[in-house]
């Protein structure tokens, strides 16, 4: 998901300022999936989507599942992310009866965003769409991924692919470590 052109879009008013500075953002996973979903994991699936957004990476992680799911892993949670100047929150239902659903609120100092990322619209924009190809196998992006990683013929960004993946396993770990300690966990 965070090649779809929507990341790019909302990384540029972010950048540009347009709404003002970023005040706090909040990713809504639901879905009804196995019973061996982790935090651990699958969250550099969703974390790299706010990472791309905001052109930064978090300095410390906190994480919070609920114990009495009905399944053996971390099937419901929390994730807060600290991106120095303001939280992010990754919440994940994956008993939730309503489908397959990725929900981004970006709150601004002059205004907020709802952003469907399965869907690439701006709910806060009367659906306004942003085109992308369509969805692969059911996933949104992975055509965007496969043409900027494996067809584009620049091989200068497998050490930027590289950086990326050393951090994502970083902050997973450090969810990790959050989740058994029930403290804020440094990134280093």
């Amino acid at each position: 998901m965070s090649y779809l052109p929507i990341v790019q879009y909302l990384k540029e008013n972010i950048k540009e300022k347009k709404f003002g500075k970023i005040l706090s953002a909040k990713l809504l996973l639901s879905a009804n999936w196995w019973d061996g979903f982790s935090l651990y994991s699958s969250s550099a699936w969703y974390i790299d989507v706010l990472n791309k957004i905001f052109d930064l990476y978090p300095i410390r992680a906190l994480s919070k599942v609920e114990p009495k799911s009905k399944f053996p892993t971390e099937s419901k949670g929390t994730a807060v992310l600290d991106y120095k100047d303001f939280l992010a929150e990754w919440e994940f239902n994956m008993e939730s009866t309503d489908g397959l659903s990725v929900i981004l609120d970006l709150l601004f100092e002059n205004n907020s965003m709802k952003v469907n990322l399965m869907t690439s619209e701006i709910i806060s924009e009367n659906k306004k769409k942003i085109d992308f190809f369509e969805p692969y196998n059911g996933w949104p992006g992975m055509n965007e991924f496969l043409q900027s990683t494996f067809f584009n013929g620049v091989k200068k960004k497998k050490i930027k692919y590289d950086i990326e993946i050393e951090s994502l396993q970083k902050i997973s770990n450090a969810l990790e470590l959050s989740m058994k300690t029930n403290q804020w966990v440094e990134i280093l």
